[in-house]
């Protein structure tokens, strides 16, 4: 009887712990409102269409090195329809134009001379930018006056997580770049190079009884504010130097030259479209000094514009478009000064005074998406350049018809006229910075340049693939060449 007991407690005792533990279970529900799954495509290195292309400039670091370097002007360079050099001159060359017709620019101010050693460098850090755009041939009404093609650098244009930064070791250069947030809407972006070729590699040189140095350097510093969703400013500094030298027995050459850039740019948000103000400073500053134990030769050169760049884009209505757009700049130029010392020689010892001129322009763009096969372009650019009270006005119609007649397929017409206002020649015709600019004026008109263009383009395999084929026939008046 006892064990009986025993046995009935022990068993309802166990039945009382478990229904307590099944009376203490809980089960806790959660109703989630909005679940959002991101998958971010890779982006693109290109992306192109008729007119235009926009590489990404992070893309150009996975491209093949040369010496230790990922350059995005030698990957222009390998683009259909762009020489890598003519004549010895270094360079971009589109469309078999000149390097200095090619508009090269950072957030739309221009350069005029960023090449080192003999444009196998150029004075860009691919780190510092966000895209390149690239236009070949076929221009619209407002791209600025050059009647060769546009290489416009544009700078990184969200605000970074982070700091962090980037850097890279070659055999003759390195560089680096900084990003650098100030709150959440506002960044620092720092990028500078510097080679060591003159250290690593002078005492090769000296061997040959021949003392060579070169010594080239580049720093950019960007500042990017966000104040508001539609508001965007940027201002940019941009400074590139170069040293070369030779030393023999009896002679000596010495040449620098620098590149110096600054700009404010404020982007501004409509409801259908966008406002862009650019207000730059831009110049190219060149010495040689060149003299042996009797005489020397020293000549001095700079080219330079102050200018303000205004563009206004609008979507009219889902398949039309206009853009229009307001330039002004005001050129600095010192076309060539030659110094003569201690040679027993007649020879013209001229000094040019510095040149100003003045040049103002109106153009207009507008697209329309006629259906999804058709398409065009009628743009039409106005200039009214002025030096030494001399005007010289120009009226450049150009107009671009595009037909889509399958998927992945495009074929494009254009016709286009264009001028330019300055213009450059040699000494040596050697790549180097004895090259001159001037300005055009009653004697040196401004060059002018009438321009035809057939392109298809197709792409397959997911754009991952694209072949493109060109005609193109351009016919280039009033170019000067020294004699």
């Amino acid at each position: 009887m006892r064990l009986f007991f025993i046995l009935i407690t022990l068993f309802c005792g166990s039945l009382f712990i478990k229904g307590q533990t099944a009376a203490d279970t809980i089960t806790i529900t959660k109703e989630l409102q909005d679940v959002e799954i991101v998958f971010r495509r890779p982006k693109p290195m290109v992306e192109q269409d008729a007119a235009t292309m926009v590489v990404d400039a992070a893309q150009i670091q996975k491209m093949p090195k040369f010496l230790g370097t990922s350059d995005p002007i030698r990957y222009m360079q390998s683009l259909a329809g762009v020489q890598t050099n003519s004549e010895t001159t270094a360079g971009i060359h589109i469309q078999g134009c000149d390097d200095y017709h090619t508009l090269i620019s950072i957030n739309d101010a221009p350069l005029f001379y960023p090449n080192h050693l003999l444009g196998l460098y150029s004075t860009f850090i691919s780190q510092h930018f966000s895209t390149i755009t690239i236009e070949q041939a076929e221009h619209t009404g407002v791209m600025p006056n050059r009647i060769g093609g546009l290489v416009d650098f544009q700078t990184h244009n969200t605000i970074p997580q982070r700091f962090g930064i980037e850097a890279n070791v070659g055999i003759i250069n390195s560089d680096a770049t900084m990003k650098i947030p100030v709150g959440q809407k506002n960044a620092f972006f720092i990028s500078g190079r510097s080679s060591y070729l003159g250290w690593l590699y002078g005492l090769l040189a000296d061997m040959t009884n021949m003392n060579m140095r070169y010594h080239f350097q580049d720093y950019n510093l960007t500042y990017l504010s966000q104040p508001t969703d539609k508001d965007e400013v940027v201002v940019t500094g941009f400074y590139s130097r170069d040293k070369a030298q030779l030393k023999a027995d009896n002679m000596g050459i010495n040449v620098p030259w620098q590149n110096i850039l600054g700009s404010a740019y404020w982007n501004r948000k409509l409801n259908k479209g966008n406002w862009r103000t650019n207000v730059f400073y831009s110049a190219f500053l060149s010495h040689v000094e060149m003299g042996t134990t009797s005489a020397s030769a020293q000549s001095n050169q700079m080219m330079s514009v102050l200018g303000c760049h205004n563009q206004w884009d609008n979507n009219l209505l889902p398949n039309l478009a206009l853009s229009a757009r307001l330039d002004y700049e005001h050129y600095f130029n010192q076309p060539f000064e030659f110094r003569f010392e201690g040679m027993q020689l007649y020879a013209m010892d001229s000094t040019y005074i510095l040149n100003h001129a003045d040049e103002l322009s109106l153009a207009a763009d507008l697209k329309h998406d006629v259906n999804h096969i058709f398409s065009y372009n009628i743009g039409l650019h106005g200039s009214l350049y002025m030096n030494g009270g001399h005007y010289y006005p120009t009226i450049d119609p150009r107009v671009s018809f595009h037909f889509v007649p399958a998927a992945h397929h495009l074929i494009s017409l254009h016709y286009g006229i264009y001028h330019q206002t300055f213009h450059k020649t040699s000494l040596l015709n050697g790549g180097m910075p004895v090259d001159f600019f001037f300005l055009a004026d009653d004697k040196f008109v401004p060059e002018t340049a009438h321009a035809v263009n057939l392109k298809y383009l197709t792409s397959f395999l997911n754009k991952k693939y694209e072949i493109s084929a060109e005609l193109d026939s351009k016919q280039i008046d009033n170019i000067t060449e020294s004699t």
